[in-house]
């Protein structure tokens, strides 16, 4: 099973993003990728409702889930503001998922909402719960409300579990390790990612993670440096699990 985390980068200051910057079709490039590589599910940060639809046309033979953070309404519809930071974290997925939930993360004292959304998959007669997330990028004490938010939706969870997402923190933050060694206690495990994930990122360390049941085998864990998804100011991962 291949599992991609991608944040497709919201281009805040283009009025009416619909996916193309510089001339580059970063949907259809983006779609292309998926098909290609015949990802079984990816898991995107930063997705406002323009993007999805064109995106969703384009993986006509996907299924997708995840709601906006500030919800669908008469000013998320029509003020264009609202609509630019009406980002979803979306996951696309080859088969129908037997369950999915959409969560909003305390946010305070940042003002953006942040959400959650988790999806329980079937693979092989086994059910997985995916949770795809997309922290705040610079409040440490929202980042600390959002990460024992996770920890417990993830406590009441039986399944094993696949956690990923945009973090806006590396493993040398003490809110970061304190969240890794809480999941390892629950034997899920924080997968080793090479090198800076985000592009701008001072520190050659990784802001987009992952963590895996320790009962779940991984093939491989790969940052992908392909031209065709480089529109990004962040890596793709990609993740194989057997």
């Amino acid at each position: 099973m291949k599992i991609l985390t991608f944040n497709v980068r919201n281009r805040y200051g283009i009025k009416n993003y619909n996916g193309i910057y510089k001339g580059i079709d970063t949907i259809k490039n983006l779609s292309d990728y998926i098909k290609l590589n015949d990802i079984d599910i990816a898991c995107l940060q930063e997705v406002i409702e323009s993007y999805r639809d064109n995106l969703t046309n384009n993986l006509n033979c996907y299924y997708v889930y995840g709601a906006p953070r500030l919800g669908n309404n008469i000013f998320t519809r029509y003020i264009d503001k609202f609509k630019r930071f009406n980002e979803s974290v979306n996951i696309y997925t080859k088969e129908e998922c037997i369950r999915n939930k959409n969560y909003k993360l305390p946010n305070l004292p940042d003002l953006l909402p942040r959400v959650a959304t988790l999806i329980d998959y079937k693979v092989d007669n086994k059910i997985i719960t995916i949770i795809n997330v997309h922290l705040s990028a610079y409040n440490k004490i929202s980042k600390n409300r959002q990460l024992k938010y996770i920890y417990k939706i993830i406590k009441k969870i039986n399944n094993p579990i696949i956690l990923l997402g945009d973090f806006n923190m590396n493993i040398k933050s003490n809110l970061m390790n304190n969240f890794i060694e809480k999941l390892d206690n629950m034997n899920i495990k924080h997968l080793e990612i090479k090198g800076r994930t985000f592009k701008k990122s001072k520190r050659n360390l990784p802001i987009d993670h992952v963590f895996v049941s320790s009962c779940l085998k991984i093939n491989s864990i790969d940052k992908i440096k392909d031209e065709i998804v480089s529109f990004s100011d962040h890596y793709p991962i990609l993740i194989d699990i057997i």
